[in-house]
């Protein structure tokens, strides 16, 4: 049992709320990495997001040049990075630049608290959210008033009237989601989960934890049942036991295959490719979503295919997984 501490929330009650995390000692903990970035993308972000990524681009590539327009940066870009024989190097620095162009265009959300992840219940409701936020707002500032007797007086009337108005609240609330889950129960089958539950006849699945092998004995804990499922469903690669048709395959599989090299994409199959993405689906650890990068493509479609065709002939993939889109 870690990370205890005494609440300041209201618990509707004379005693204090005591929050604590119970898990075992070699369990990880939880934590937000450093560099995780989330973005609030809108439509004015998305605007402003466009105007940086073309001023950074012009910043970091043509400082010493002449400002040229945007068709022509793309163009000279996408020259560049088909002449560039150091893959990374080219992911690294568009992935620079695009990270550079979300900071200063998008809101981040508040950061949260990974450790702390509550369950929930379903009766809960954003109103009694906010009567619990001014219920410790009241319960604070009746405790901090200590000078003015008929002052502190006042305010622990003030607060106590509204704790019974939060109680009550909490207790319609239960007992409205409560006769919402017996009304599952219909007419045509009375015997589901309510009537299990009240008959205490509702149990878990059984997991089973012991399987025979074939020696006729049982498995003596889940982890030997484990361990002997993965024998059996995972075997060893044992070549002294391949059979004619398995030594043929093997054999076959260890030959070099010689093909001709791809065909290099083309800007209409990058353009295809981005637009199936999903706007705001699972982000990476850098926060750049699908329609980031979309409007990405739209001010630099030649030098993101020359990037994208590097790759794919160098038979390169992005070694720490920032720019795998």
């Amino acid at each position: 049992m870690t990370d205890w501490e005494i609440s300041d929330q209201d618990s509707c009650s004379d005693n204090s709320i005591i929050r604590y995390v119970i898990r075992q000692k070699t369990a990880p903990r939880l934590e937000k990495k450093k560099d995780e970035a989330r973005y609030k993308v809108n439509k004015e972000g998305r605007r402003k997001f466009q105007e940086n990524l073309k001023r950074i681009t012009e910043q970091k590539f043509f400082s010493k040049q002449k400002a040229a327009e945007l068709e022509e940066m793309d163009t000279i870009l996408g020259r560049r990075a088909s002449q560039e024989p150091d893959v990374e190097k080219l992911v690294d620095e568009f992935h620079e630049v695009l990270v550079e162009a979300c900071r200063s265009s998008f809101q981040t959300p508040r950061a949260r608290n990974m450790n702390s992840a509550r369950k929930t219940v379903p009766w809960w409701s954003e109103e009694l959210t906010m009567m619990r936020k001014r219920l410790n707002a009241l319960r604070r500032r009746y405790q901090r008033t200590q000078d003015n007797e008929e002052l502190r007086t006042q305010r622990q009337n003030q607060y106590s009237a509204y704790k019974t108005n939060y109680a009550t609240k909490i207790r319609k609330a239960k007992n409205l989601s409560w006769k919402e889950y017996c009304n599952m129960t219909t007419h045509t089958n009375p015997w589901n989960e309510p009537y299990r539950l009240a008959a205490g006849k509702w149990k878990k699945p059984t997991q089973i934890t012991t399987l025979r092998k074939p020696d006729g004995i049982l498995t003596a804990d889940l982890e030997e049942t484990l361990k002997h499922m993965l024998e059996h469903f995972v075997p060893e690669d044992d070549k002294s036991k391949d059979s004619d048709l398995h030594k043929k395959a093997r054999a076959l599989s260890m030959e070099p295959v010689y093909m001709e090299d791809d065909k290099a994409f083309t800007a209409q199959e990058i353009r295809n490719a981005v637009a199936s993405l999903g706007d705001k689906r699972a982000p990476g650890e850098d926060g750049i979503t699908g329609e980031i990068y979309k409007d990405a493509l739209k001010l630099f479609p030649t030098y993101i295919t020359a990037i994208y065709n590097g790759c794919l002939n160098k038979g390169h993939s992005q070694q720490d997984g920032r720019a795998q889109r």
